[in-house]
């Protein structure tokens, strides 16, 4: 009988090591990765730098050491192939009927490419102001509804139509949405044929005033090297008070057409106005990679869950006075220790049903290129990817009796897992993350997955501390934005607590086990943006079982 309970016993011991309830994370081990990838040895951790290539290495050797075996084939990397852009030269003129009108970059326009093309022109291209530029079905909103602007330049507002909505019938008001992202406009307007693409810096929709709106975008930037040449030649930014004045000589009233573009039956405006742009750029190639680890399930191996977290950040500038070097500890060497723990937990994991992936992608700050550019050539099929899990910025002030969640109540399947995970097996809340005027879900790697149609969620740091409670979390909160983030003030301290990060790492394990254990794949709730992308790739998948 003694036999047969210590056999129990171990029996139970077991099963729960399984689902991680006893697993441990090190502390030690935790703190040694992220102190060492935000030291000055890694300068700034910038892609296609000595600092970049140290930090690649140093992840595939702390991936090895957890055990993973290598994600591409042989090999724990897959190249990202990137090209650097500087204008260097823009000519600019605006012709309206038999008059032109001055205009100059940097001042009432700052205009750019993002095609790997030195030399770009734009003739004679007739301008048309289409509203907000959204087409969004589920919203019943199309700017573009009536018009052909094949060849043409559009300008647009910034944001989306529920921004400035007195009542909140649009969109989701104040809370920002994937047609209020620049990127999305400016494709949108590729779709719809157009040769350049601005959007008005209108101060009522925007938080930043002109001339720092022009000193921010006037830069060199990153694409990803195989983008394709499209339609869209220029894009940039055009000052409401130009727009003002070029839409009066065409006989618009810019106050009476924003607010009527406040409408889903708005009709775009053609204005009796032409421009012409001369673009030279130089082009620098460089590549980086991302790290991409593997934990095969036992009983489908070819269904994958995926975490991942950026690895870059934005190197050093020899400018600055003093200390030159972005460190980037909590953005994002936190989160990178925070995988690493992952990996070594999952590893450990006795009945794993399905493959884990464990991801560091280069060059998020650069505009999630290296997560963009796995999902346009991903390892393992999209279509059986379960779902996506980011970290980004893991909680380095204690434990919290809750946790904020990014993607909650975007996916039955997703929703389920953080349910059984943090609430029924941590005791934990969890709440989707506030402040969505601050458009956090289209600022991290998660959204790359996403607008290929793979639901993914984030943990965002919980508000409510267990002993100093939710304001003292919001007052760190405030105080890191304020005067630590994308500076060289983000640095590794001794005095982190982060009992909170190691907490949020079992969460996310849980959520992972809990989508092992499932056969269902992630889909996303009637009226989201990107259900139909998913709805195809599960059709796929049908079909070929």
């Amino acid at each position: 009988m003694k036999y047969l309970c210590l056999a129990l016993t171990c029996l139970v011991f077991l099963i729960a090591c399984s689902e991680g309830e006893n697993l441990q994370t090190s502390e030690i081990r935790f703190r040694n990765n992220m102190k060492t990838l935000a030291s000055d040895e890694f300068e700034g951790r910038k892609p296609a730098t000595r600092g970049g290539k140290k930090t690649t290495q140093y992840i595939e050797a702390q991936f090895k050491l957890a055990g993973l075996q290598p994600g591409n084939g042989k090999s724990f990397q897959q190249a990202v192939d990137l090209v650097e852009i500087n204008t260097e030269f823009s000519d600019i003129s605006v012709a309206q009927a038999e008059r032109s009108m001055p205009i100059t970059h940097g001042n009432e326009l700052v205009s750019y490419s993002r095609r790997p093309i030195s030399n770009i022109s734009v003739d004679r291209s007739n301008i048309v102001f289409v509203g907000y530029g959204v087409v969004a079905p589920e919203y019943d909103w199309n700017d573009y509804q009536g018009i052909d602007v094949k060849g043409k330049t559009v300008i647009m507002l910034s944001n989306d139509p529920g921004y400035l909505s007195p009542t909140k019938e649009h969109f989701l008001g104040k809370g920002i949405t994937y047609y209020a992202k620049d990127s999305y406009k400016y494709e949108e307007a590729e779709r719809q044929g157009a040769k350049a693409a601005f959007i008005i810096h209108d101060p009522r929709l925007m938080s930043s005033d002109w001339p720092s709106h022009v000193q921010e975008h006037n830069k060199k930037r990153s694409i990803l090297a195989a983008t394709r040449a499209g339609d869209l030649a220029v894009q940039g930014y055009i000052s409401a008070k130009y727009t003002s004045e070029l839409m009066a000589i065409s006989g618009w009233d810019y106050a009476r057409e924003t607010q009527h573009a406040l409408n889903s039956t708005y009709i775009p405006k053609f204005l009796d106005a032409s421009i012409s742009i001369k673009l030279k750029s130089s082009l620098k190639h460089s590549t980086s990679h991302n790290i991409v680890g593997l934990i095969p399930g036992k009983e489908s191996p070819d269904e994958t869950i995926i975490y991942l977290a950026h690895w870059d950040h934005l190197g050093k500038d020899d400018n600055l006075k003093g200390d030159k070097i972005y460190n980037g500890a909590r953005d994002n060497a936190a989160g990178i220790a925070s995988i690493i723990e992952l990996a070594h937990l999952f590893k450990a994991t006795n009945n794993l049903k399905r493959s884990v992936v464990i991801m560091a992608v280069s060059a998020e700050e650069s505009g999630l290129l290296g997560s963009y550019h796995y999902v346009q050539n991903p390892l393992f099929p999209l279509a059986k990817t379960v779902g996506a899990i980011n970290l980004d910025m893991m909680n380095l002030n204690g434990e919290t009796s809750d946790v904020l969640v990014h993607g909650i109540n975007n996916s039955p399947l997703m929703d389920a897992a953080i349910k059984e995970a943090i609430e029924n097996k941590q005791g934990r809340t969890a709440t989707p993350f506030g402040r969505l005027e601050a458009g956090i879900a289209y600022r991290n790697d998660g959204f790359s997955f996403n607008r290929s149609g793979i639901p993914t969620i984030g943990l965002a740091s919980g508000s409510n501390h267990i002993v100093k409670g939710q304001e003292w979390m919001d007052a760190q909160a405030d105080d890191y934005f304020q005067n630590r983030y994308h500076q060289v003030k983000d640095e590794y301290s001794e005095n982190f607590d982060v009992s909170g990060a190691l907490l949020d790492i079992k969460s996310l394990y849980l959520i992972g086990i809990e989508l092992s254990k499932s056969k269902k794949f992630a889909q996303w709730y009637d009226g989201k943006e990107f259900k139909y992308l998913r709805d195809d790739q599960l059709e796929i998948f049908d079909t070929n079982n």
